[in-house]
């Protein structure tokens, strides 16, 4: 999910696993030429990890690389929203609790990617998955305070309570002022079984969840900012 260098000839690796999650290891001499670990140390690769524990770090002592979703890499905007993927994953969940469904997930996010397609359906359905599996999806068409259906727009969503509210004055935190349309789109996508094709309010809805899972950890996604400003850009 993440690659930093270590010392001179090492990497410092941020995996997910089925079943411990979240894990750092070091890759011993990873950036050394034709370590035999260096292809299962590159970001947005599937690999069989083995790592021994250490007194202070755990390493890796063999890699089994079963793909590098090579697709990913031959588009800029899928590779960015491959990335994107990953570090927002490793900001919002903790180290060490089992993520098999997850990591299934992941594995499908990154699959999904390599197709040419439009990253942010792919990308805007895989985090309101991730909200769902964590016991975080707000119900989006119903107000969090008085518990009534939403019925005008535009909706004030409230980060404190927990989803959108009818009435500003009973927000009592931060608030992200959303068409009423946005919800609709969000609680549509995450019934669907798999990403759709195309997503209106794409960029919009993303940058809902990803604020929404910003406030929940209170960790920024910093690879899924610089893809929504830059799919802002484009227009």
């Amino acid at each position: 999910m993440n690659r930093s260098d270590a010392g001179e000839n090492d990497r410092r690796l941020i995996l997910l696993t089925e079943s411990q999650g979240l894990v750092d290891v070091v890759a011993k001499g990873a950036r050394k030429s034709g370590s035999r670990l260096a292809g299962g140390s590159e970001p947005m690769v599937l690999a069989e990890f083995t790592w021994a524990e250490g007194r202070a770090r755990s390493f890796v002592q063999h890699v089994k690389p079963v793909t590098s979703f090579p697709g990913l890499r031959q588009n800029y905007d899928r590779m960015m929203g491959g990335i994107a993927w990953c570090d927002s994953v490793r900001s919002f969940l903790p180290f060490g609790a089992p993520a098999d469904e997850i990591f299934a997930l992941s594995v499908r996010i990154l699959r999904t990617l390599e197709e040419e397609r439009d990253v942010v359906p792919v990308l805007a359905w895989g985090f309101a998955r991730l909200l769902m599996e964590d016991g975080l999806a707000p119900d989006w068409l119903v107000c969090a305070v008085t518990g009534e259906a939403l019925a005008k727009t535009p909706v004030a969503f409230d980060f404190a309570v927990g989803g959108p509210v009818e009435n500003p004055e009973l927000a009592s935190g931060q608030v992200e002022w959303v068409d009423f349309e946005v919800l609709v789109g969000l609680m549509r996508i995450g019934e669907l079984e798999e990403p759709p094709l195309k997503f209106r309010h794409g960029v919009v809805s993303l940058n809902l969840l990803r604020m929404v899972m910003e406030y929940h950890t209170d960790r920024k996604c910093v690879a899924l900012r610089s893809l929504i400003s830059d799919l802002r850009s484009s227009g």
